[in-house]
């Protein structure tokens, strides 16, 4: 889905999504819940993406995005 939206993916294990986004190597994530609290993602992000009630799956999995590239500069 991600890539038909002309995103490129990146893998790499969770312990180094903090370094990658602070870099500009990432400028958006897709992670668990655990791992977003685990690594302290939030001091990297503006804004994450939420399941709501119509969500498709049972665990919290949050959309990361650089506050750089969500402001466009």
């Amino acid at each position: 889905m991600l890539e038909e939206a002309g995103a490129s993916i990146a893998s790499m294990p969770s312990s180094e999504v903090y370094t990658a986004m602070q870099t500009g190597v990432l400028d958006a994530a897709n992670t668990s819940s655990m791992s977003f609290i685990s690594f302290r993602l939030y001091e990297q992000v503006e804004c994450l993406t939420e399941p709501g009630d119509f969500a498709l799956w049972y665990m919290y999995e949050p959309i990361l995005i650089s506050e750089q590239v969500w402001q466009g500069t």
